[in-house]
């Protein structure tokens, strides 16, 4: 559906094929990015709606042609941090600890997740780092 109307209703392989999600501001499974960018005929594939199991003609030669073309992108190692936080310690009350004595350095170029359940503290760090919350840390910038 867009905008209340229906604009398409097929199997989801016809969806898949017809690459109509871009379209409607949906991003196409990355194992279906991967086979467009490789130029591979979707029509000539089976299961395709199963990233699992898809089967084509060379098909595993031809993705593997296509990613021994990409450029090679090799890492270095940036041993200057770009932000040390040493000895983080916040709590909303004082009896339980949102961090303590927290440590840790961020690096050019790296990709950083932080993970937790609800009321982990994940905001709340983000909040300290921006100065949305002030708090006594040691922070290297």
């Amino acid at each position: 559906m867009d905008e209340g109307e229906i604009v398409q209703d097929a199997p989801p392989v016809e969806i898949l094929q017809e690459a109509r999600l871009p379209q409607y501001g949906l991003a196409e499974p990355l194992y279906v990015q991967l086979l467009r960018a490789a130029n591979i005929e979707l029509r000539e594939l089976s299961q395709l709606t199963q990233p699992q199991t898809v089967l084509g003609p060379q098909l595993q030669q031809q993705i593997e042609e296509y990613l021994a073309q990409l450029p090679n992108h090799e890492t270095t190692q940036i041993t200057e941090p770009l932000l040390t936080v040493t000895d983080l310690s916040f709590s909303y009350d004082q009896n339980q600890p949102l961090f303590d004595h927290l440590n840790f350095s961020l690096r050019k170029s790296e990709i950083v997740t932080l993970v937790g359940k609800n009321g982990s503290g994940k905001s709340t760090l983000i909040n300290i780092l921006t100065g949305f919350i002030e708090n006594k840390m040691s922070a290297e910038r």
